[in-house]
């Protein structure tokens, strides 16, 4: 009897990242990076929906008031997507009110962090949501 070994698949690592506030986007960029987590970023929603066909993600990071596609009608899409139903997607958002939670939740986001957020706050989120094996130290490094 012949036995074979079946290697999965490195699972996806990068995160994607969108903000079309460019100095927020490219700070959550880099709080992700230097935990060692590679991330990628996007300016609107448009531009992260054709990033997130093209291959797999680790997860994504997403504002919500954004021009054209803003981060309800991505997440929508996301959830709607088969391949990318099961995506860890974290939200976050200035809006707080309990309705836009609520909504936000009902979507499909898995969490929601308000703005301004913190870096440890972000990888904390970020290790819950995705299950990534961010160790404490790092998470809590900085802000």
């Amino acid at each position: 009897m012949e036995t074979r070994t079946i290697i999965a698949p490195r699972a996806a690592e990068t995160w994607l990242v969108v903000d079309d506030f460019s100095p927020l986007r490219r700070l959550l960029g880099h709080w992700l990076r230097r935990a060692g987590l590679p991330a990628v970023c996007a300016a609107d929603g448009r531009e992260a929906w054709d990033l997130l066909m093209q291959r797999p993600w680790a997860g994504l990071v997403t504002d919500c008031a954004m021009p054209g596609l803003d981060g309800i009608a991505l997440i929508r899409r996301v959830r709607g997507e088969p391949c990318l139903a099961a995506l860890p997607i974290l939200m976050v958002s200035a809006e707080s009110g309990p309705d836009f939670r609520r909504q936000a939740l009902q979507v499909g986001a898995d969490a929601i962090l308000g703005k301004p957020c913190s870096a440890t706050r972000l990888l904390a989120a970020v290790r819950r949501v995705g299950g990534m094996k961010i160790p404490a130290a790092i998470a809590a490094h900085g802000e």
